[in-house]
């Protein structure tokens, strides 16, 4: 989330380091692996289920970005616009982060045991 806050603020002579802060932001994708897997983790039962949601919901954003990265960035050298890419997507990061470390547990859920009343009677 800061690099990309940080990636608003370059100017245009600073391409070295623009390089190296989205070689940075591209490699801490690698948080994504563990994202993956967790649906494995949550719930064994329903782990399809979970992937197609979320594969859905991240193609239908990603079918939808460039034409938010268009409507945005108008004019392709105005900086101020692309910070303002940048900014949004540090925003999603910094609103979306939170839930889920605060809601977020490696508990399996209630839903994913088909002998939950059985389990509950005992």
């Amino acid at each position: 989330m800061l690099v990309l806050i940080w990636l608003g603020f370059l100017t245009k002579q600073q391409t070295t380091l623009a390089v190296i802060l989205l070689n940075i932001q591209a490699i801490s994708a690698v948080k994504l692996f563990g994202s993956l897997i967790n649906h494995v983790d949550l719930s064994p039962r329903y782990t399809g289920v979970l992937m197609g949601l979320e594969n859905t919901l991240g193609q239908v954003i990603a079918m939808f970005a460039p034409i938010f990265n268009q409507l945005m960035v108008a004019d392709l050298t105005d900086v101020a616009r692309w910070r303002s890419i940048f900014l949004s997507l540090a925003a999603v990061e910094f609103v979306t982060c939170p839930f889920f470390i605060l809601l977020g547990s490696a508990e399996v859920p209630w839903w994913n045991s088909r002998t939950r009343k059985n389990e509950e009677r005992q």
